[in-house]
């Protein structure tokens, strides 16, 4: 009889314990599901709230872009006042552009004295091929070359400064960061002596924006660059420099010039270029436009357009290198466009396709280009050049400004293209540079 009360209270516990169990597992998944639900109610309220942000963001950049374009408007319809007549001769020129880009990155100038000090022969090789003479690098290669003679330097061409540097260390090598850091091609073979030659790497990249395994490349380059005594970098933008400073490289070995800003397509410019309104295609777009990202680009632009109203096709072109051909049919279709375009799959973010920019503008189309992250020069850009910036989301507002800017003929094309064409004293401009500040160290 015990045995049985014993084995019915034993039972009795048992099931107690299960009841708990289950009811403990019930509660405690309760509070699981519970938990999750509230986590997942935190996410989504700080993907909304950052979703929020992000639009009041954009909504104000629209905005600004807005006010911009019809002061823009406003301004082209109305006399050139004196004041904004000597922003843009004075402090609003592309010399003065140059020389604020320099005093953004003054920290460098004194290594600047010392490296130019190390000797006074220099050689440069921007393009990969010695054949290739039309390319946008050639252009920049001869900026750089006139900038270096006005400052007393000696250029050795081709052949001859190529076995002058694998025999001597006394002359300075300037390189193209594309080629040095990603391409590994070096003008001189490695060896003892090429470590010991004075370098400046001209960083031509977005490398702000670039994929993260090309970032690492230049990262490394770039720093081993700038912890060589006898090294430094000559970059194009702001937001390249900021970039580099975020990523420990020395802003006393960063020296911010505009050496993208050239003009390779002057010589097939138009003796006599037709008014806007007699030219027979509306938008054009040179770049690399055969990735399937650039493409659904496009399409969304056009479908934008048909959405509108408007009736413009954005003529999209894929350029690869440069050669005489290409560059005879790009400044055809420049010389017959309205409207002269580049929209970027990284707009709003990266840095100016300053290289694209300076080469369009000297056909007198109207230039739609996306928003720069850079900050420096964007005000005459805008002013001055004529310049209309936009983003994806006002692309067909902006083609809406452009369009009534060519019905009242209120886009002074000379006066932009004068103003590009005025363009930077290249051979006084490391004169100007060097008198920026004396004391600094390094």
């Amino acid at each position: 009889m015990l045995s049985s009360i014993n084995t019915y209270h034993s039972m009795s516990v048992k099931s107690d314990l299960r009841r708990r169990r289950t009811a403990w597992f019930r509660f405690s998944t309760a509070g699981k599901f519970l938990r999750n639900q509230q986590f997942y109610f935190i996410v989504a309220l700080c993907l909304a709230f950052l979703f929020t942000l992000l639009q009041i963001i954009d909504i104000q950049r629209n905005h600004f872009n807005e006010n911009i374009n019809e002061i823009i408007l406003r301004s082209y319809s109305e006399d050139d006042t004196k004041k904004d007549k000597n922003f843009c001769e004075d402090e609003g020129s592309l010399h003065s552009i140059a020389i604020e880009m320099a005093k953004y990155s003054m920290k460098s100038i004194q290594t600047l004295r010392s490296l130019l000090s190390l000797s006074d022969k220099f050689m440069i090789k921007l393009e990969e091929r010695s054949t290739l003479k039309s390319g946008i690098f050639q252009d920049v290669e001869n900026n750089l070359i006139t900038m270096l003679e006005g400052h007393g330097k000696i250029h050795f061409q081709g052949e001859t400064g190529s076995k002058y540097l694998n025999k001597s260390i006394d002359i300075i090598s300037i390189e193209n960061s594309f080629h040095s850091c990603k391409n590994e091609i070096r003008p001189c073979k490695v060896g003892t002596s090429c470590n010991e030659v004075a370098r400046i790497l001209i960083q031509t990249e977005q490398v702000s924006v670039v994929s993260k395994g090309d970032q690492r490349i230049y990262n490394e380059c770039l720093k081993k660059c700038a912890h060589s005594w006898n090294c430094m970098i000559w970059d194009y933008s702001d937001i390249n420099y900021n970039w580099m400073l975020k990523v420990n490289i020395p802003a006393s070995r960063i020296l911010l010039i505009p050496h993208m800003i050239q003009n390779r397509l002057k010589p097939l410019l138009p003796s006599k270029l037709k008014p806007l309104r007699l030219r027979r295609r509306r938008a054009v777009m040179f770049g690399v436009v055969e990735t399937s990202r650039r493409q659904l680009l496009l399409k969304k632009l056009h479908q934008n357009l048909r959405k509108s109203g408007i009736s413009v096709e954005l003529w999209a072109q894929n350029i690869g290198a440069s050669n005489s051909t290409k560059n005879e049919y790009m400044s055809k279709m420049y010389a017959e466009s309205q409207f002269c375009v580049n929209l970027h799959s990284y707009s709003n973010f990266s840095p100016g396709e300053l290289h694209r920019l300076s080469e369009i503008v000297q056909f007198q189309c109207i230039p739609i280009f996306e928003e720069f992250s850079d900050k420096i020069g964007i005000e005459a850009y805008t002013k001055c050049g004529g310049v209309l910036f936009t983003s994806f989301r006002n692309f067909t507002k902006t083609i809406k400004t452009g369009l009534e800017m060519i019905e009242g003929n209120h886009f002074y094309s000379n006066k932009f293209s004068n103003w590009w064409a005025t363009g930077i004293r290249w051979q006084t401009l490391l004169h100007d540079i060097m008198l920026l500040d004396h004391t600094l160290e390094d």
